[in-house]
């Protein structure tokens, strides 16, 4: 997977949250992290996919893992303490 397409999917995995395709979201997500583990974006992503689907340890999980790749950004730790209650 080149940057491109890393981009390409965060951009469907993007929409698919906001068609609300959770599950769709995830694999496109899981797919960016086979590439890019420490990939900000798809973290976050993850995280809002799960709190959707009722998932919050795995929502948690995501957040943390997003607030200590980029600790600087504020939307993880905004989306986190607003679907988790921290």
């Amino acid at each position: 997977m080149s940057s491109k397409e890393v981009k390409a999917a965060l951009k469907s995995a993007r929409d698919a949250i906001r068609n609300k395709e959770y599950k769709e979201a995830l694999k496109h997500c899981k797919a960016v992290l086979k590439l890019e583990k420490n990939n900000y974006n798809a973290w976050v992503f993850i995280g809002v996919a799960a709190s959707e689907l009722e998932q919050p340890d795995q929502a948690q999980a995501a957040y943390k893992k997003a607030t200590e790749i980029e600790p600087e950004q504020i939307l993880a730790w905004q989306v986190w303490s607003q679907r988790i209650g921290y």
